[in-house]
């Protein structure tokens, strides 16, 4: 600890940029301090002979490396920066990892780094092949600029040079100029400009796909969803809205599938290093109760020795064979069992420790019997409060003995756990301090039990039992939590601006509950006593919440400073937010959520803390490194040459950059470091902290996960009905509708019975049949189809307006004949118990209701047609499934909700206290500026300039300024709520705190940076309203969907049919053979293409192709080009001739392959692009688009390293994962359909602000879709809500004409925005961050245990290995005298651990005649061992031994016996002799 102190006083000076002259003077104290430490580190253990030496522990080795530095330094100059305190930085991890908790975390991150390393490789790939995609898709394009038409002496199409400068066109406030582009649904120039490719690249000319390094860093952007809004308008302006699919691929794929695959691979390493370190603490266990049960022996015999001497030699023997039975069961595995089945062996060991452990605990049970142990004796003294002296005196008798009996060896020491415990043991023993701690307690007890009980009279007592029948009625636990209430209400009133009446009304409420809690308490303390009180955690927190109150009213009465006056009474305001938690005493839910969320914080303390270290070091590093540079280059990102708000200059502030860049923020604060520090340096910083960053938060959101179970409600679930699966209808109406009305219930035995049950039934069969499922989908979409074409152009097309309300009556009459049919078909009964239908029976009357009121002349009404779409989800079984599911996870989800809504309105309180009309300023409104607080302080200087001299004193502004409040406020509590989402979804949140940490006062001009402290808030919030929540919620929905899938034992993601193709996906592992064809040219043109060194060679055409257009970049030479465009020839030939071999040698059966189809569509289309280049390029493809076409073929390169065990075990996760995936993804489109329909109706003519604009808007449906797509990953909707904000002037023009429509304004919905917005994220959030999780969860585990069990090729590439080399003559058999030896030499899951020969014998091999076994028998039979019988076995066992055989040059005969009888034969002479001879 002495040490570790000495590391954070010495990283302490890291901490100011500027040191002063005399911390040299430290630096080598702490040098001669970490000498002195190492080599008595080496004195005491040894140098490197023997596992506990010095060079044993790799933290050594690091200390001596930093020695090392360190006096390398005193002698060279190795620049400013110490290198001997960053790196102790790095050893308070040694000190942390000492802990249990982290020393599972350490070994969890180390375990599944081989698995993490397999991910990140997938990732590599993939983002690899996508970046080159991007390069042939969007090279040059994002330099495409407006210029003003025309141009003196310059032609259109001309390219200008970065040095040439023109009048480039751009929005006021925007730092990038406008992009534009030639194509027809790209972004175009405003009129007077033509668009030109001009300038630089956006964002310092970091953001492009010029070259392969900066494309790889935009994919690598997108992938980590940072900012990646503005690359996606970007691309899109500049290329075209068609390119749309290339980010929604990137998206889903990169951003969500592989993320969370990462996330899998750390979970199955958590949950395999739980279940090793649980193994671990057993087995150590079992040698520490093995280490005392010998000594206890070794006592015993010492003290018979002594007593009885005749009996020395036996009682000494038997100490021995005790001594070498406990170490032979301390030993836990054999080098047989080594090569075992890991898992089998798992399992063995886990119960052999379990056996040992019980029964070293019954030995100990039986010895407690006979003579009680010491320490028990102790604490039954202890509590009696009787300490004689004869006890004492037995004590200490008793304690020596037990000291003698510790008297252990250095073997047994050399495990650091058995050491820890036998030491501390034995310190216990030989201390006598508990004795005196348990007397210490035992007179503080006697003194609370005199002082704190209130027995004083009668009169008292009488009532006092009064008081205590008050206090424990129900009805006073339910006055005491409506008041609760009342004050939380009190407290959300709390708002600004407000008025003195409602201000003393709140007042005199707050001051009134106060009196209410005060009572509360005194009347529990009388009805109690003090003593019982204080014993209840929760009346402790109410005497404390008490305390505040009766402090806040106390500053009202005792006069100090104004300015600390002012302090503690904000301050103790702001405690008024812990009121809520008052409510929690008599919730049992919120009880038990706030239990879980305190153990998920216990859970995560360890990792947490690694996390906050991490963050030090880097903020560290950060400033040591970069923070000069943000001082002296500061102009090249500030105009004014000012110290940037987000700076390295202070560790503080280097601190905040690390925060934000795990936040998930890390682009735009790099573009600035890679300005003034250099791009390399800054690269690999931030590349840092995003890599180890959100290693550790995937870590932490696996951790707490054990403790969600206990809020799960599996009883209660409801489940969505389904249709009656019958043949025949069901009963027309309820058993009570047939009694109240009895002509409901017609006799099938009459006439008219038998004509309605037949109709019925013809009614029944029509709704079953699948051509009528498949017209009611079609008519579905066509009906949302007909939605989405009543956009913002809709009054210019007058044909289409007369179409659509046709199209409407039709699918209006459509809707109720479905309606009809299914009642008539299922019965009312049955109908009105499904929700589905419900549903179609709610769309049904919105049709009705809209069309009746459009007829009537209400067009009001007309709002309500998009919930038609809704009938949309009904109309998929995938889209069914999915919704069944989620609905099914509501309760568990909204108790989650609640608890993060509580969490909220805390934050939120506190918010209004400290930012309620400090958000306001004097703004510039053309310009988007503030004016400083030197021009004007407050709003009332502001309405006075404004209706005075402003022309002089502010420059001649007319009427372009305004006294301005943020639309996204702490104004009131639900603005508070929007504020807190915003900061929640990490989207318009540095805004929020750019205003809180410039506020002054109330109405006051902004002042920059005027408390920094206010940063806490937001950490604060993030840490505990965002983090530990999102952590909570993530982990009940995994463990909600695991007893899902516990009870219904099957996926809960996919329809029947998926189910039966996931389960052919699992078996089909080993195809068919493709026939040799009997030609001899064909044969080996067959034998040549089949062979993997074949298939080696055309991956390895296809990466060095693909290398190819890596060197491509936009600004290359004409010579360079010619040379690429080359080679591109040759690859194409290569793969044409490649085409053209698989063709001879395979020749229909090429066709049955699905990549060679791919690779002969490519080949041709290639060919096609390359003679046809006009043609292609102006009506189908370009040769930037043939290009990406044929860089899927990269695919084959996964396709043909899937039989890997690493990356071929997440390629199976990933196709297997695929149909549940897509099932999602589907439900997903469908609720954009939904919600963009909605959004056309309701927000196509706000104004164009922010961000809505030209091509980013809700006119069309397919700008709808496109801002839909960009915030299902919460992306930009700051911007997109900020127009929706708007109420009136100056903000918008409420009067404003739109032609062809009697709708008047452009100005927003701030309640219906607000709900659009919110509902539609946190949709998207559980459909792609908790769904996605859980299936890819699922499937990930199930292929690993697959994997675990079944056979892969390493076994049968180990088995011929091994095979080999008992059979070096390749004849195909051995002696059967040397399978013993054969299956024994085997690795898992084909091998057969000596003694095998029972498990040899019960295979039933057959023997070939010279007693020998053939090697397909014994492959089959070991792997019928393994599988067992199954329709895998069967694929796999029938065509292989048909290959073998027709292979075989010779026939096989065998004898008429199998192993077994041959075993029987031999062992009867045996047992026949041996009976002969006792007889």
């Amino acid at each position: 600890m002495i040490l570790m102190g000495t590391f954070l006083f010495n990283c302490t000076f890291l901490t100011n940029l500027n040191p002063p002259d005399w911390i040299n003077y430290f630096e080598f104290s702490f040098i001669g301090l970490y000498t002195f430490e190492v080599l008595i580190k080496i004195l005491a253990r040894g140098f490197c002979i023997g596992p506990f030496t010095f060079l044993r522990d790799p933290w050594n080795w690091f200390d001596v490396h930093i020695l090392a530095y360190a006096y390398l330094s005193i002698f060279v100059n190795l620049g400013s920066v110490s290198a001997l305190g960053i790196f102790s930085f790095l050893r308070v991890l040694k000190a942390i990892s000492l802990t249990t908790g982290m020393s599972i975390i350490i070994r969890t991150l180390t375990g599944s780094a081989k698995m993490f390393c397999h991910a990140v490789i997938l990732t590599v790939f993939c983002l690899s092949v996508f970046a080159v995609m991007g390069m042939q898709l969007f090279m040059g394009s994002l330099k495409h600029k407006c210029l003003p038409w025309p141009q003196e002496e310059r032609n259109m199409t001309d390219t200008l040079s970065d040095d040439e400068r023109y009048d480039i066109f751009h929005l006021e406030g925007e730092m990038n100029a406008v992009l534009c582009g030639n194509s027809t649904f790209a972004g175009q120039c405003p009129e007077g400009y033509v668009c030109v490719k001009t300038g630089g690249n956006p964002d310092y000319g970091y953001t492009n796909f010029d070259n392969f390094g900066w494309a790889f860093l935009s994919l690598f952007r997108l992938m980590t969803l940072d900012f990646w809004e503005s690359l996606y308008q970007q691309t899109l302006r500049a290329a075209g809205k068609a390119y749309v699919i290339f980010f929604v691929i990137v998206i889903f794929f990169c951003s969500f599938y592989l993320v969370t695959l990462k996330l899998a691979v750390v979970a199955m390493g958590y949950e395999e290093q739980n279940r090793a370190t649980i193994r671990e603490a057993k087995r150590r266990q079992v040698n520490y109760q093995a280490m005392l049960y010998r000594c206890r022996r070794e006592q015993e015999a010492a003290e018979a020795t002594t007593a009885i001497g005749s009996d020395e030699k036996k009682k000494i023997g038997k100490d021995e064979s005790s001594s070498e039975t406990s170490n032979e069961i301390s030993d836990l595995t054999n080098e047989g069992r080594k090569k075992d089945n890991p898992e089998k062996q798992t399992d063995r060991e886990e119960k052999e420790i379990d056996a040992k452990l019980h029964q070293f605990e019954s030995e100990d049970c039986i010895r407690r019997k006979v003579s009680p142990p010491v320490i028990n004796t102790q604490r039954i003294m202890y509590k009696k409060g009787s300490f004689t002296q004869q006890g004492s005196t037995m004590q200490v008798d008793e304690k020596e003995r037990q000291i003698n009996a510790f008297q252990v060896s250095m073997d047994m020491l050399e495990d650091p756990t058995v050491r820890e415990k036998t030491m501390s043991r034995t310190n216990i023993l030989n201390s006598m301090k508990e004795l005196d701690k348990c007397r210490l307690r035992s007179w503080w007890k006697r003194f609370a039990k005199r002082f704190l009980i209130w027995n004083c009279c009668p009169f008292w007592l009488k009532c006092k039992d009064c008081v205590h029948s008050i206090v424990m009625d129900p009805f006073f636990d339910l006055v005491i939590v409506i008041c609760v209430i009342m004050n939380l209400l009190f407290m959300a009133l709390d708002h600004y601006p407000m008025t003195e009446k409602f201000f003393y009304v709140l007042f005199v409420g707050h001051q009134v509950f106060a009196g209410i809690y005060v009572l509360e308490m005194i009347l529990k303390i009388i009805a109690l006593h003090p003593y019982n009180y204080f014993q209840e955690k929760w009346h402790v927190f109410d005497s404390f919440i008490v305390t505040l109150a009766l402090g806040e009213l106390a500053m009202y009465f005792i006069w100090i400073p104004d300015t600390v006056y002012i302090t503690l009474l904000q301050f103790l305001i702001l405690l008024r937010g812990l009121r809520v938690f008052k409510l929690t005493k008599y919730w049992p839910m919120m009880k038990m959520m706030i239990k879980i969320l305190g153990c998920s914080v216990k859970a995560l303390r360890s990792l947490t803390l690694v996390l906050v270290i991490t963050i030090l070091i880097f903020a560290v590093v950060g400033l040591q490194f970069f923070g000069h540079n943000y001082k002296i280059y500061a102009c090249k990102i500030m105009t004014d040459c000012s110290l940037p708000r987000w700076n390295m200059h202070h560790i503080t502030y280097s601190f905040l950059i690390v925060f934000r860049a795990l936040c998930g923020e890390w682009i735009e604060t790099m573009w600035d470091c890679m300005e003034v520090a250099g791009q390399t340096m800054c690269l690999v910083f931030y590349v840092g902290i995003i890599i180890i960053g959100n290693l550790l938060k995937l870590s932490q959101a696996i951790s707490p996960e054990d403790s969600m179970a206990p809020i799960l409600d599996l009883e209660g679930e409801q489940v969505m009905a389904g249709s009656e699966k019958s043949d025949e209808p069901g009963a027309c109406f309820s058993n009570g509708c047939v009694r109240i009305f009895p002509f409901c219930g017609a006799s099938m035995k009459s006439n008219r019975g038998k004509i309605w049950w037949n109709l019925r039934k013809t009614c029944y069969q029509i709704v079953k049949h699948r051509w009528f499922e498949m017209f009611m989908l079609l008519t579905i979409l066509l009906s949302c189809g007909a939605l989405a074409f009543e956009d913002i152009n809709l009054p210019e097309r007058k044909a289409i307006i007369i179409i659509l309300e046709y199209a409407d009556k039709i699918f209006t009459y459509l809707f109720i004949m479905e309606m009809l049919l299914k009642w008539m078909a299922y019965g009312c009964k049955v109908y009105f118990s499904n929700a589905w239908c419900w549903l179609e029976f709610l769309v049904v009357n919105v049709c009705l209701f809209t069309s009746l009121t459009n007829y009537l002349g209400y067009p009001n009404f007309v709002a309500l047609k998009p919930l038609r779409t809704l009938r949309i989800l009904s109309g998929f079984e995938r889209v069914r499934v999915v919704v069944t599911t989620l609905v099914r996870a509501i309760p568990s989800i909204l108790k989650v909700l609640l608890v993060c809504l509580t969490f909220w309105l805390i934050f939120s309180i506190i918010g209004v206290n400290l930012f309620a009309g400090k958000f306001s300023e004097f703004v510039n409104t053309t310009s988007i500026l503030s004016f400083l607080e030197t021009s004007v302080q407050n709003k009332s200087e502001c309405e006075m300039l404004m209706n005075t001299s402003k022309d002089v004193i502010l420059g001649n502004i007319n009427g372009d300024v305004q006294w301005e409040n943020a639309k996204v406020n702490f104004d009131n509590v639900g603005n508070g709520y929007l504020s807190l989402f915003q900061i929640a979804t990490f989207k318009g949140w540095l805004n929020i705190m750019y205003s809180a940490v410039d506020s002054s006062d109330v109405d006051s001009q902004p002042k920059y940076e005027n408390k920094p402290y206010m940063y806490l808030y937001f950490v604060s919030f993030i840490i505990f309203g965002v983090f530990f929540p999102f952590v909570l919620f993530i982990g009940v929905i995994i463990d909600y969907f695991k007893q899902q899938k516990k009870i219904r034992g099957e996926s809960i993601f996919m329809t029947e049919g998926q189910k039966k193709s996931y389960n052919s996906m699992k078996k089909l592992r080993y195809k068919k053979p493709i026939p040799r064809p009997g030609n001899k040219f064909q044969g080996y043109v067959f034998d040549l293409v089949t062979k993997d060194a074949f298939e080696i060679t055309i991956l390895v055409l296809i990466c060095l192709n693909m290398m190819i257009i890596m060197v491509e970049t936009d600004t290359e030479s004409a010579y360079k080009s010619g040379i690429l465009y080359q080679i591109n020839l040759v690859f194409i030939g290569l793969f044409a001739g490649e085409c053209v071999l698989k063709l001879i040698g395979l020749r229909h059966h090429y066709f049955t392959v699905g990549w060679n189809i791919f690779d002969f569509v490519v080949v041709h289309i290639s060919i096609a692009v390359i003679l046809l280049t006009e043609l292609t390029h102006t009506y189908f493809l370009t040769y930037g688009q043939m290009q990406v076409i044929r860089l899927i073929r990269c695919g084959r390169v996964l396709n043909f390293i899937k039989r890997t065990k690493g990356i071929g075990t997440l390629l199976s996760a990933m196709m297997l994962s695929l149909p549940a995936l897509l099932n999602i993804v589907l439900l997903l489109f469908l609720v954009m359909i939904i919600y963009a329909i909605i959004g056309m109706s309701q927000f196509a003519y706000v104004k164009k602000v922010a961000g809505i604009n030209d091509m980013f808007n809700f006119e069309t449906f397919g700008n709808s879709m496109l801002c839909l797509f960009q915030i299902t990953t919460f992306a930009g909707w700051d911007g997109l809500i900020a127009p929706m904000l708007n109420k009136g002037p100056p903000d918008c023009n409420p009067e404003k004409l739109h032609p062809g429509i009697p709708l008047k304004g452009d100005c927003g919905s701030p309640s219906l925005g607000i709900f659009y917005f919110v509902s539609y994220l946190i949709i998207s959030f559980l459909l792609l961050v908790n769904m996605f999780i859980v299936v890819i969860f699922e499937i990930f585990n199930a292929v690993t245990e697959e994997n675990a069990k079944s056979l892969r090729e390493e076994a049968f590439d180990n088995f011929y290995e091994v095979w080999q080399k008992f059979d070096p003559d390749t004849t195909h058999f051995i002696d059967y005298s040397q399978l013993s030896d054969f299956a024994a030499s085997l690795n898992p899951p084909l091998l057969i651990a000596k003694p095998n020969k029972v498990q040899l014998m019960a295979m039933d091999l057959p023997v070939a005649r010279g007693n020998r076994v053939f090697c397909p028998d014994v492959l089959f039979a070991l792997a019928k061992r393994v599988i067992g019988e199954s329709e895998e076995f069967d694929r796999l066992h029938l065509p292989m031994r048909e290959q073998f055989l027709s292979s075989c040059l010779f026939e096989i005969s065998y004898e008429p016996v199998t192993i077994k009888q041959k075993q029987e034969q031999e062992s009867a002479p045996v047992i026949q002799h041996i009976l002969e001879e006792y007889v």
